[in-house]
């Protein structure tokens, strides 16, 4: 009789155990998928800032009449605004 208590009550730990690893599984897991999301959005944000550093450094340039620096610059824009919208 006492030993089916035990292996009951061990059977109940090992169920409340499995069930605690598997809510810390899942918390991990949403909590991967949230920094993910940050890493994307400051990813954004830096070709973004890049991009529009470009873009002054192009109008400089044309301002001094450095046109063959200047639409060197223009292609790396074009290929940065297509890498934004392919990803």
């Amino acid at each position: 009789m006492m030993e089916d208590v035990k292996i009951i009550a061990y059977a109940l730990l090992v169920i409340a155990n499995a069930c605690c690893i598997l809510y810390i599984c899942r918390e991990f897991k949403k909590l991967a998928n949230r920094v993910e999301k940050y890493l994307n959005y400051t990813n954004k944000r830096y070709r973004m800032v890049l991009v529009n550093q470009l873009l002054f450094l192009r109008s400089e340039l044309v301002k001094n009449e450095d046109y063959k620096s200047a639409a060197e610059i223009n292609e790396i824009i074009k290929r940065e605004i297509e890498n934004e919208k392919s990803d």
